[in-house]
């Protein structure tokens, strides 16, 4: 029986097998040891991606490690800062990255 024809019953009785196989002999109270873990990380996991792809629409071939470092959730308000001074910087014809960025932003945190 190919997938195809596969029934929604027997296709969640083959994955719940193939389950059982990888899980091993789990004692259902231990369940949680194992699925609260896969949570966070899936969690982890999609948020990074999410925030990946925004820093990637948004910048392109731009987009460096230190751009993209801006996107991840660290310091939400600090982020926030550095977003924009680079939206300004890119805006202003002047490298969103490096001397000018590093100078503008040291600024910005001692005065403000």
């Amino acid at each position: 029986m190919g997938p195809a024809s596969m029934t929604q019953q027997e296709l969640e009785s083959r994955l719940l097998a193939v389950a059982n196989l990888l899980r091993g002999p789990v004692d259902p109270s231990d369940f949680k040891a194992c699925i609260f873990p896969l949570l966070f990380y899936k969690r982890i996991s999609d948020t990074w991606d999410a925030e990946h792809s925004a820093a990637e629409a948004k910048w392109g071939d731009d987009l460096d490690g230190d751009i993209e470092a801006d996107y991840h959730r660290s310091q939400p308000g600090d982020r926030e800062v550095r977003q924009q001074l680079r939206v300004v910087l890119k805006e202003s014809g002047l490298p969103p990255q490096g001397e000018v960025f590093d100078r503008a932003y040291a600024y910005i945190r001692e005065h403000y």
